[in-house]
């Protein structure tokens, strides 16, 4: 195939004319004529502009002429054996000068042209990847983001073809950092994130006008999102007042929130977010936040998200504000307003996503296949949902946890399920930490909410029933006592007396059973922590154990004192039960014997 056959093909699809019958099959030496062909015309184009400054009519034909030779360079794109050879002839570098060039036109042919090349979805089903690499390794040494963010500065988004150039520019960018990791340290050596900032500002008061500023608007909320992995991308991000930001279109509830609750979502749910969580609060995101919650908005959008993906942020932001800020006692005051509402919010969305997840046959977690596929389905969700519901019950005042535990009940939702759910969330986040040992903050968490929520719910009621039984056998050794102390007793007097003795006993037996199967259950989730997380249960099981919602260790001593007396009285009453019991029958004996 020749070059004008090359022309001819770039002409059929610029007139939208079927190119079918023109045969595109490439070879090294076409290759190789193609890219001599494209120097000569932007050789030619500098000499007119040059020589004709003042009359720019003059040199008009040779840019025609150079913008379909750039054109035709977009047929390599289905050959990336030829990648190599288009690098080492010079073409990648003339790219990076035409990118440069007077003429936006150029420039943007040339951006898309590039889009073309670097396209990832193509190549991920091929055995090419040696030779797309020779393409993409030699971006970072010639400073791709540079010269991207040089393009992106001349362009005009207001013009149509330009701003789908600006479009491709962060596609460009968004694939090169899915692609290899080393160029997100290049993109923050940039501080392109101010300039991200900067131009989701305009959309803060108003909706995008096309469908292309739609895409090029939610493509830049996701290049800023990609950009969170440097912790130097966040603290830019910061300092910048972009979380300020993310809040104001929160509260304008234009199109943006969407993309600012992804953006607020990403930068939160590491472990060292507390500053940000923090800055979030003093932004005043709470009333932000919580207006999503309590009615999640729908975006009709395509380039948007769905409302699982909605809820799914503005769940797990809540999440990271429970976890990670250094105060959260004004979240959980959010969570006592107009008669507890949100916390039955909360509830609705447990239930709801319980059910999505229990259609998916739930029983089959233990595939780590099936797992992924239901973290995508809404069980993610389900986990921070859980997650909130352990942290408020271990974390909020006493009417915040009878709350959720009468919601609950009301709502048939099975405590075992709940432990089921966090234990298969705990898993994975230990799979995760044996391969980041840094932290173990995540196991933590899970432990604080498994413990917080089912054994607090437990001990409650043991305790409870612990009160009662102890309280009911103080009464009825008084009564045993001064019953006994009686001269005359009557048959139906003793039996009584002895059906008490009894009950007393199945009680403290029922008492002791409960004590043993809690223990137990402790003792075997104790066994299958590591050693951090052990030091971790033992501390929780102190707080758990003083039954104090407002656990102070000075008051150990006394606790000691009030489990000793307990104890005494507790042992007073089985020795009077025994005797009780002992001292009926005997008397039942020699009733026997008179009447003979």
């Amino acid at each position: 195939m020749n070059i004008d056959e090359l022309l001819q093909y770039h002409k059929a699809k610029s007139d939208d004319i079927d190119s079918s019958h023109v045969e595109v099959e490439l070879n090294v030496l076409e290759v190789k004529r193609l890219i001599s062909l494209l120097q000569k015309k932007y050789a030619k184009n500098q000499e007119m502009r040059i020589k004709f400054k003042e009359t720019p009519e003059k040199f008009m034909e040779s840019e025609v002429l150079l913008n379909d030779a750039i054109h035709c360079i977009s047929i390599l794109s289905t050959s990336y054996h030829l990648y190599p050879n288009f690098v080492d002839l010079g073409g990648l570098t003339l790219f990076f000068k035409l990118l440069r060039h007077e003429n936006t036109d150029i420039i943007t042919s040339t951006i898309e042209v590039l889009n073309d090349l670097i396209d990832l979805d193509d190549v991920v089903e091929t055995d090419q990847v040696d030779n797309f690499n020779m393409l993409i390794d030699p971006l970072a040494d010639l400073n791709i983001f540079d010269v991207l963010l040089h393009c992106i500065g001349v362009l005009d988004d207001r013009d149509r073809d330009e701003c789908s150039a600006i479009f491709k520019c962060l596609e460009i960018t968004e694939n090169l950092i899915e692609y290899d990791s080393k160029f997100i340290k290049l993109l923050c050596d940039q501080n392109m994130v101010n300039w991200i900032v900067k131009k989701l500002r305009t959309f803060k008061r108003r909706n995008p006008r096309t469908v292309t500023e739609y895409e090029l608007m939610f493509n830049v909320f996701n290049c800023l999102c990609a950009s969170f992995v440097l912790k130097e991308n966040k603290k830019l991000f910061l300092d910048g007042e972009g979380i300020e930001l993310m809040v104001l279109m929160m509260r304008e509830k234009k199109v943006s929130r969407f993309g600012a609750l992804n953006v607020i979502n990403h930068i939160l749910s590491d472990n060292d977010s507390a500053p940000y969580c923090d800055r979030f609060i003093d932004a005043l995101g709470l009333r932000s936040i919580f207006s999503v919650f309590m009615s999640t908005p729908v975006c009709h959008n395509k380039s948007g998200p769905n409302k699982l993906e909605i809820e799914e942020h503005v769940l797990s932001i809540i999440c990271s504000l429970l976890k990670k800020s250094t105060d959260p006692s004004r979240l959980l005051d959010k969570f006592t307003e107009n008669n507890y509402e949100k916390i039955e919010r909360l509830i609705e969305f447990f239930v709801e996503y319980r059910d999505i997840i229990e259609k998916q046959k739930l029983k089959h977690l233990n595939n780590q296949e099936q797992y992924v596929e239901l973290l995508g389905l809404g069980l993610f969700t389900l986990q921070q949902i859980v997650i909130i519901l352990g942290i408020i019950t271990k974390e909020g005042h006493t009417k915040m946890k009878n709350k959720i535990k009468s919601l609950l009940s009301i709502k048939n939702c099975k405590m075992q399920y709940i432990k089921k759910i966090l234990e298969q969330h705990a898993n994975n986040v230990d799979t995760v930490n044996e391969q980041n040992t840094e932290t173990c903050d995540g196991t933590n968490i899970i432990a604080n909410c498994l413990f917080g929520l089912c054994f607090t719910i437990d001990v409650v009621y043991l305790r409870k029933a612990g009160f009662v039984i102890t309280l009911l056998a103080s009464i009825m050794s008084i009564l045993s006592l001064i019953i006994m102390m009686r001269k005359e007793k009557s048959d139906i007097i003793k039996f009584y007396l002895l059906l008490m003795n009894l009950a007393l006993i199945i009680g403290f037996v029922s008492y002791a059973t409960l004590n043993i199967a809690v223990f137990f259950t402790y003792i075997r989730a104790f066994n299958n922590c590591d050693a951090k997380r052990q030091q971790f249960i033992i501390k929780l099981a102190k707080d758990l154990l003083m039954l104090d919602d407002h656990f102070s260790f000075d008051k150990i001593e006394s606790r000691k004192k009030n489990a000793i007396f307990v104890g005494l009285l507790s042992g007073i009453n089985g020795l009077l039960i025994i005797i009780n019991t002992v001292h009926i029958f005997p008397n039942k004996s020699k009733h026997v014997n008179i009447n003979q």
